[in-house]
């Protein structure tokens, strides 16, 4: 049985913990969170005894832990994710990694000093659609890969708060809501890493209301170049003043392409195919009343698995670094007005 504390009791830890909850390896012993009645109400919604509003307190008496996941803001991720590693316990990191590169290579130093594994929540890469996108991609139905873009633009969703507080979320669209498709097109392609990153960013709606100021990038385009010569067009915005939100990454092969929304479409010369599969080792039907994502489902699953098995992770904190040297790359190719070579 692996013995899992989760720190901060937000939404998308609701989603951790639900799937938890229907992983039969799995024990939910503890939460932390600085704000005890949210803690309280995490711990009595999916039945957890140990409740800590100290991160120090909670490391320091729960002798048999076995992992640890992270879902407070961005801010804190590394912090808490070092501290966790150097106390010998395995780390489920909410996506972004980290809220610069210095911090994200501290993380993966400190997996590998303790020799512990180091997971980045990137939660498409377990989604059904990504599965049947990676059986038409080993078939050999897109050929050579060479392209791929990768967007998600919110014609009104800017979600305020500490996301669009810079000094805790270390970014706006480009880390929260981009990065998810921006790693999925890599994760097709063969998790290439890039070698060069040009990139514009644009703050035009900086205030979500009179009381709610932004000072994170409002808008991100950039073109990323990698080491076998494949490129990547990537957008993403929090208010884009389009026509509806746009979510999809489209990747292109000599043979074929595939584009993910809502569903996952081939393209060849013939003309287009919706292929759609349901791959999960879990379906929605068989979840408990906790309604958990099936996407977060699997990812929980998967991180079970490792920590069990020894199952090599196919999220791990290594091949997350690759994404904040893009990201960094994005942000300083932004500000500068260059490319940035890596």
């Amino acid at each position: 049985m692996v013995k899992v504390c989760i720190v901060g009791a937000g939404r998308i830890s609701e989603l951790h913990a639900a799937a938890y909850k229907n992983n039969k390896s799995a024990e939910l012993c503890a939460v932390c969170d600085i704000n005890e009645e949210r803690a309280n109400a995490f711990a009595d919604k999916f039945g957890i005894k140990n409740i800590y509003t100290s991160f120090e307190e909670m490391l320091e008496k729960e002798k048999d832990l076995d992992a640890l996941d992270v879902c407070v803001w961005n801010k804190e991720h590394a912090s808490k994710s070092v501290a966790a590693l150097e106390r010998g316990l395995n780390v489920l990191c909410e996506k972004p990694m980290a809220i610069s590169l210095a911090e994200a290579e501290r993380m993966t130093e400190a997996a590998k000093k303790n020799g512990k594994l180091l997971m980045i929540a990137q939660v498409k890469r377990f989604s059904n659609e990504c599965a049947v996108a990676r059986d038409m991609i080993e078939s050999g139905a897109l050929g050579s890969i060479y392209h791929s873009r990768a967007f998600y633009l919110r014609r009104c969703g800017n979600p305020g708060g500490w996301f669009a507080d810079k000094s805790l979320s270390g970014g706006g669209p480009v880390i929260d809501i981009g990065i998810h498709n921006l790693d999925l097109c890599r994760y097709l392609m063969g998790c290439p890493k890039a070698t060069s990153v040009y990139a514009i960013t644009h703050r035009n709606s900086v205030r979500r209301s009179k009381n709610d100021a932004c000072t994170v990038e409002d808008y991100a385009a950039a073109i990323i170049k990698y080491e076998n010569g494949a490129t990547t067009l990537f957008e993403t915005s929090y208010n884009l003043n389009g026509r509806n939100d746009l979510r999809s990454a489209e990747v292109y092969g000599s043979e074929g392409g595939i584009i993910i929304d809502d569903k996952v479409t081939l393209y060849n010369q013939v003309g287009g195919h919706m292929m759609t599969s349901s791959l999960a080792d879990v379906s929605l039907d068989k979840l408990d009343a906790q309604k958990a994502n099936v996407n977060f489902q699997n990812e929980i699953n998967h991180f079970i698995d490792c920590i069990e098995n020894n199952t090599p992770c196919i999220s791990d904190g290594e091949d997350s670094l690759e994404n904040m040297r893009i990201i960094d790359a994005l942000y300083r190719s932004a500000e500068s007005g260059c490319e940035i070579i890596l």
